[in-house]
């Protein structure tokens, strides 16, 4: 007999897609990861997100529902945007009592963006 974990957040919360004034934020509730789809036959879920400036969450600069849609195992794929350039920010998701936190960064101005490539033709070993 399986006993699902309580803790809705066991893979964690993530962000990626970085622009200078947002990013994309993504979890899943799975009690149980290895076993079933999610939150199981449960359609639908929301779920508060909160953004901060800071990691104690005293300064939420948005506060919005996202969804974690049944039809993709309960993952959740919200973008964020409004953000400033070049700078942290703290999100959390919650659901059931629960608190998945995670820090990310937004990328800077693009004019301030520089690449360069270096590349070396006499190889020797």
């Amino acid at each position: 007999m399986r006993t699902r974990a309580s803790n809705p957040f066991t893979l964690g919360v993530a962000s990626g897609s970085p622009k200078d004034d947002g990013v994309v934020l993504w979890t899943r509730l799975a009690p149980d990861p290895l076993y079933g789809g999610g939150m199981g036959t449960a359609g639908d879920i929301e779920i508060p997100l909160e953004i901060a400036t800071d990691s104690s969450f005293t300064n939420v600069i948005q506060s919005t529902q996202a969804v974690a849609e049944a039809r993709y195992a309960h993952s959740v794929h919200h973008v964020v945007t409004g953000l400033q350039p070049n700078t942290h920010y703290w999100y959390r998701f919650s659901y059931g009592g629960y608190s998945a936190i995670g820090r990310t960064l937004t990328a800077g101005n693009r004019d301030e963006v520089r690449f360069a490539f270096v590349n070396c033709q006499n190889l020797q070993e």
